[in-house]
């Protein structure tokens, strides 16, 4: 085995390879096989117009950004001569890279790119610094940017709180994506979570997902009377974070009109049997669907 791999890196080394058999090298289930295909000198091979076929280079950079960083062609078509037609390459390193050094060099010469896309490759990138993130923030034509910024991990709490403003920030996608972050104040969770302040029910299901938001939060969406969209209750029925009192508000037909918020009940692994017995009954649960996936639910869990 080891003759055959050092044979297949040596090809993928090998100038004379084909770019074809380099394509079939680069998907090699041995890391160093696809690896070695990056030192080849006729990895980015010119076309019949004279434009870099870079394929294959973007191809790895996925799985090897610092390496195609430094690779010699990438250098010096994207550092010393940027050149538009390493633009794929570029968004793929720029969304990965963890080379602060290489990624500023990145900064420089590709912020103001005529391609969104590596903009918002810079607002993926955890590495990106507070500076990168709070100007690219600030694209008030490019919002798949700034929701790239809002559901990075590393996005200050400043900028978060911009984001998830509805005055300041009129896309819902955007504001979504800061009810996303794991790193969102809790207040402004809070401001998101409520129908009067938030509109869109699809931020309000992202707040309803996210581990951190608070108790007093989630009793709002989860209550029809302050939370009118089922879909939203829906998931805070779902949620295995849910305070049991509120299961059990969840779970009464009085309280809870819609039979979709039921049914969610009994695919959370934490509705009581109780509950679950009350939700399999004829005389207590008029919806035929719920009544079923409670028995089945019932059952998997080994209760009688």
């Amino acid at each position: 085995m080891g003759q055959e791999l050092d044979s297949l890196i040596a090809e993928a080394r090998d100038p004379s390879t084909s770019f074809g058999r380099l394509w079939i090298l680069s998907e090699y289930p041995d890391k160093e096989v696809r690896r070695s295909v990056i030192d080849n000198f006729n990895l980015c091979p010119l076309d019949k117009h004279g434009v870099l076929e870079t394929t294959l280079l973007s191809k790895l950079a996925t799985e090897f950004p610092e390496e195609v960083a430094n690779h010699p062609i990438f250098v010096l078509h994207a550092l010393v001569e940027p050149n538009d037609d390493m633009v794929w390459v570029v968004k793929e390193i720029v969304q990965r890279v963890g080379d602060m050094y290489i990624l500023e060099l990145l900064w420089n010469n590709w912020r103001n790119s005529t391609m969104w896309n590596i903009r918002e490759s810079f607002g993926k990138n955890p590495c990106s610094s507070q500076e990168m993130l709070r100007i690219l923030s600030n694209y008030e034509d490019e919002w798949l940017v700034r929701r790239a910024v809002a559901s990075n991990p590393k996005t200050s709490i400043d900028i978060l709180r911009i984001l998830g403003n509805e005055v300041f920030e009129k896309t819902w996608e955007v504001r979504r994506a800061v009810a996303e972050n794991p790193n969102t104040p809790l207040d402004v969770l809070h401001v998101l979570g409520n129908h009067k302040t938030e509109q869109n029910m699809f931020v309000r299901i992202a707040v309803a997902n996210n581990p951190y938001t608070q108790e007093e939060t989630i009793r709002i969406l989860g209550n029809s009377v302050t939370e009118p969209e089922w879909r939203v209750r829906s998931k805070v029925a779902r949620n295995a974070r849910t305070p049991i009192d509120i299961i059990f508000n969840l779970g009464n037909p009085i309280n809870e009109p819609d039979w979709n918020v039921r049914h969610a009940l009994t695919e959370n692994t934490n509705t009581p049997l109780d509950i679950l017995r009350t939700l399999s009954s004829a005389t207590t649960e008029p919806n035929e669907s719920v009544r079923e996936s409670a028995k089945t639910a019932i059952i998997q869990r080994g209760w009688r």
